[in-house]
Formats: structure tokens, sequence, C-alpha cells
């Protein structure tokens, strides 16, 4: 019951983030780069084995000057979103995991994208 649940609302979730992505590609088109696609299918493989997507990522933006300083936490966490999601319908029904630790992983999870991409937008660029 808790699986269906919380597969539920990362679907609905999903579902409110694939909407927002299409209004704002309406106001401003923009088509991803193969460059983009190819980092973030590597990137996203290596997440999903647990080594983790982010350091990788920025220390690719930094390198290849893709993305302005101020931008990459939320370019990261936006761009990583459909992925992470898609891991997460993965590994739900495919992992036997304790349904309690399951929802409380994805709450921090979600508070932390919620709060680390409106704090980090607003940072100065120095601390990123």
């Amino acid at each position: 019951m808790i699986l269906i649940v919380l597969l539920s609302a990362l679907a609905l979730a999903s579902g409110i983030f694939v909407l927002a992505l299409i209004a704002a590609l309406r106001r401003r088109p923009a088509a991803p780069s193969l460059e983009g696609v190819l980092l973030s299918a590597v990137t996203s493989f290596f997440d999903a084995l647990g080594i983790g997507g982010f350091a990788p990522t920025t220390a690719y933006f930094k390198f290849r000057r893709n993305v302005p300083d101020e931008l990459i936490p939320a370019t990261m966490i936006s761009g990583y979103a459909l992925a992470a999601a898609t891991e997460g319908f993965v590994f739900i029904t495919a992992v036997q995991v304790d349904p309690l630790l399951l929802g409380l992983s994805i709450a921090a999870s979600v508070a932390g994208a919620v709060l680390g991409v409106s704090l980090g937008a607003r940072l100065p660029v120095t601390p990123i």
C-alpha cells in the first residue's frame, strides 16, 4: 500500500515537472546539445551505481564553461530531475526497501532539491 502511494506521488511530481518544463520551453525554446545528453547519460549511469553525478557534472561545467557558475546548482537539479525520477521508479519496484526508510529518503530528497534550487540560484558566485 505504501509503495503504491510513493509511486503515485513520484508519478504526480514527475508529471508536474514535465508540465512546467513544457511551459518553460514554450516561452524560451531550447534544444539539448549532444554534449549535454552524453554527459547526463554517463553521469546518470554512475549515479545509479552509487558513484554520484553532481561532482563530475560540476567539474565538467567548470572545465568547459558551458554554464555560468551561478546557474550550475539550479541547472543540475532541474536537469537531473527526470533521470532521478526514472531511477526512483526502477529501484522502488525492483529492490525491496523498508517503506518508512524509502518515504523519508524521498521526502528529504525533494526538500533538498526545492531548497537547493531556491537558495542556490540566489547565492553569490563566490560560494558556488
